[in-house]
């Protein structure tokens, strides 16, 4: 399964309660959650919140009502990392 083996686990603000969910399975940590947060459960938030080390969690504002934007601006911001991490 491509999430157990990935270097960079990222997810939108929304799949992140679905992966907290999960939990139970032994599925790896996300390692950067990107959204506005509307659709994150405070529980879930807090949860990653206190996980600094281990998960980053990426304010991205809403500009869409579509599902789709948050997807691609998850992609963004790891590009966005990517390169600063390069550049370093």
């Amino acid at each position: 399964m491509w999430w157990c083996t990935g270097v960079v686990r990222a997810c939108t603000d929304g799949a992140a309660n679905i992966l907290y969910d999960c939990q139970s399975v032994d599925m790896p940590l996300p390692t950067l959650i990107s959204g506005d947060f509307d659709s994150l459960h405070c529980d879930v938030l807090n949860y990653y919140d206190n996980l600094v080390k281990v998960c980053h969690l990426a304010f991205t504002s809403s500009v869409s009502h579509v599902a789709a934007a948050s997807y691609f601006q998850c992609f963004d911001t790891v590009g966005r990392a990517s390169a600063r991490a390069v550049s370093s």
